[in-house]
């Protein structure tokens, strides 16, 4: 078995990579996190550390097992000065990479002031081409999630004007955006992730005490799950806190989760300028299952912990496009595609009759596989854009 590093990464420039996102690099053949790198080693007034930063970078050449600290992303500057980038949400998408961040104006000391989702792409994830400012339900928007829906896209983010509730957005080409209106309304929360496992989709979100866990049939209708994910420290090194602002990467037979923890929370700060133990941050690893209809993360478990190398999997199961270089999300799980199998909404592949439930989903009698059979029409892939297929997520913030 392989093991998950613990911590998974710590930045060694400024000690607080939050809300990462795992993204595979093309170019490089390699896999990447990019990260909100706050300034938690620096000494400053209130919240301006968490303010004034730039997106971080880290590799992984060796499948996960080792992550080294590159630099921050080139971003075509908007306006000038210092300005403050959080919560990248990066994909593949028509030849492009494709980038939704959250931005603020300058280095604010409080929770104060406008925050917009603005659009990039990139052609080699370093040097970032700024395309738009979207506008969605209000100015006080942050933390996008991107996933593929029927006849283009979703988009669900955290609308701070509206509760901290989550919403959502729809465009048909990830260019032109249409506001939807809230997702859920049951609690204030920030960072949602959205992601299939298991025949259904699920969405988690950062309540700050743990994650929220909800599930959804058709992406637009959520239901809680009761409880939270991770709300209590773990075991492992640097993991003795909750969990905060996850992403999620369906690798095949596998879901894992990359959120980040402050491992000193609750120390008593050493002055007016706060204290760098408990700000600082560590990103970490879990596998997501299924287990009797719950969302369950193995956080304390053993589990294999194993990124898949992108290039030499597609090509020894007979894929030659490129594009599905994006990540292994909606692959087949490296299995040959049978004829009885029939794709998922998505271009995944649910087992079909001869198959069982997919690796990793424990639940009774597999009703989350036939339900997905029985929904999944031969028809409804063919909704979904062909990019949608080699799509990845990622995730926002508060302390």
């Amino acid at each position: 078995m392989r093991i998950a590093p613990a911590p998974l990464f710590r930045d060694p420039i400024f000690d607080g990579p939050t809300d990462p996102t795992v993204i595979y690099n093309r170019g490089e053949k390699a896999w990447w996190m990019v990260y909100t790198a706050r300034r938690a080693n620096v000494p400053c007034h209130n919240v301006s550390w968490v303010h004034g930063t730039d997106l971080g970078v880290a590799s992984s050449s060796d499948h996960g097992q080792s992550w080294l600290y590159r630099g921050t992303l080139n971003l075509e500057p908007v306006e000038p000065g210092r300005n403050t980038w959080w919560a990248p949400e990066i994909l593949w998408a028509n030849g492009l990479y494709h980038m939704f961040v959250s931005y603020i104006t300058g280095v604010p000391d409080s929770w104060r002031g406008n925050r917009d989702i603005l659009h990039y792409t990139s052609r080699n994830l370093w040097d970032w081409k700024y395309e738009s400012t979207l506008a969605l339900s209000s100015r006080r928007v942050i933390d996008a999630c991107v996933y593929p829906a029927d006849n283009g896209w979703r988009m669900w983010y955290k609308d701070e004007a509206h509760e901290s509730h989550t919403y959502c957005a729809d465009s048909p080409d990830l260019y032109r955006w249409t506001a939807r209106g809230p997702a859920t309304a049951d609690q204030a929360q920030e960072g949602p992730n959205v992601f299939r496992l298991c025949g259904k989709y699920w969405m988690v979100a950062d309540v700050w005490d743990g994650l929220a866990a909800y599930c959804s049939d058709d992406l637009l209708h959520w239901q809680r799950q009761p409880g939270a994910l991770m709300r209590e420290a773990g075991v492992r090194p640097e993991d003795g806190s909750r969990a905060h602002h996850a992403d999620v990467l369906e690798a095949g037979d596998h879901a894992y989760i990359f959120y980040f923890v402050h491992p000193g929370q609750g120390k008593k700060t050493d002055g007016p300028l706060g204290s760098h133990l408990s700000r600082r941050s560590s990103v970490q690893a879990a596998e997501l299952t299924v287990r009797d209809g719950r969302l369950t993360a193995l956080r304390n478990e053993p589990f294999d912990f194993y990124l898949p190398d992108m290039e030499k999997k597609l090509t020894a199961e007979g894929y030659h496009d490129t594009e599905h270089a994006r990540s292994w999300r909606h692959g087949n799980g490296g299995r040959k595609k049978d004829q009885n199998e029939l794709p998922d909404p998505l271009g995944a592949i649910v087992p079909g009759g001869r198959g069982g439930p997919q690796k990793h989903c424990h639940d009774r009698g597999s009703s989350h596989a036939r339900r997905a059979r029985k929904s999944a029409g031969p028809d409804l892939a063919a909704r979904i854009p062909a990019d949608a297929r080699v799509h990845r997520r990622a995730g926002g913030h508060h302390p």
